[in-house]
């Protein structure tokens, strides 16, 4: 796909005023943003495919994720158009961390549902390259591949797919590279963040907000789970979100009850953490960031 420099700037523009507008790249200067995330395609159109998008081939091979209660369920005329491209991303802890859609709720799935790993074929006109450049660029970690139409893919294989099995592989490249005690604690202490958030499952008592305020300026979002917060708002502040997801556990439904503070609207609100101030040194926005848990009224 041979995109100019006017492809990239309107595909720029539409994603910030649109759909994208959530995007890292978004300041008070439209100019500047679009500058922004054109630098970020520019730079997936310049690394070869599968690990970005230069050089695509005319039918190139994607993998995809999905949980189901039977195999036999599997709609293969209708697949899904969220795909990845390179098959060793399946290695990357962080890659897991995106995938929400794989985490078994109790109301979603049975407990005998199982991920499998689909691997089809498309051709290069059925991919959507606005929608994917502008996924690499907020969410890099899913190394992500669009499609226009999921009808009409050509499934080479479908195999049962264990996520453990490749985190247990990560963790132990990881700790074959540390030698120093510190290194070694570090690894296990990420280890265990991972696996109880791969583990967590939702509570429908619970809701999580992103808030941006100064002064009663801003927005307030909230979200059933912190994956799907952290999925849309991740990339606005520099923080280590599994420690902000161990300051929220901490605070129990006892606590948010004590509180007492009611949004009217069937939930009560704990009180506000603040992950960013408004005049930290790496926050641009000039805005505090918070967030709040929320806990339905019996």
């Amino acid at each position: 796909m041979n995109l100019s420099e006017k492809d990239l700037y309107r595909i720029a523009e539409w994603g910030l005023t649109g759909e994208y507008e959530y995007s890292s790249c978004w300041n008070e200067d439209l100019e500047k943003a679009i500058e922004c995330a054109i630098e970020d395609f520019r730079k997936f159109l310049s690394k070869p495919y599968p690990f970005e998008l230069a050089d695509i081939p005319n039918n190139p091979i994607i993998y995809r994720l999905v949980r189901l209660d039977n195999i036999e369920k599997l709609n293969r005329t209708k697949l899904g158009k969220s795909w990845f491209a390179n098959p060793k991303q399946i290695k990357k802890p962080e890659f897991f961390e995106m995938l929400t859609h794989l985490k078994p709720g109790p109301k979603d799935w049975s407990p005998n549902s199982k991920v499998y790993l689909i691997k089809g074929r498309t051709t290069v006109d059925n991919i959507d390259f606005p929608r994917t450049l502008w996924e690499r660029s907020t969410q890099w970690w899913e190394n992500e591949i669009v499609l226009l139409n999921d009808s009409n893919i050509e499934i080479l294989d479908v195999q049962e797919f264990t996520m453990d099995m490749y985190l247990r592989e990560s963790i132990r490249k990881i700790l074959r590279e540390s030698e120093e005690s510190e290194e070694f604690n570090w690894a296990v202490n990420l280890a265990q963040k991972i696996q109880k958030r791969i583990n967590r499952e939702v509570n429908d008592n619970h809701k999580y907000v992103f808030i941006k305020d100064l002064n009663g300026s801003g927005f307030s979002e909230s979200f059933k789970t912190m994956d799907e917060l952290i999925k849309k708002y991740g990339d606005w502040v520099n923080v280590d979100w599994y420690e902000i997801e161990e300051k929220l556990d901490e605070i129990t439904d006892a606590d948010i009850i004590r509180w007492n503070d009611s949004t009217f609207t069937g939930w009560l609100r704990s009180r506000r953490i603040m992950i960013k101030s408004a005049r930290d040194a790496d926050n641009r926005w000039g805005y505090n960031f918070y967030v709040q848990k929320l806990l339905k009224q019996q």
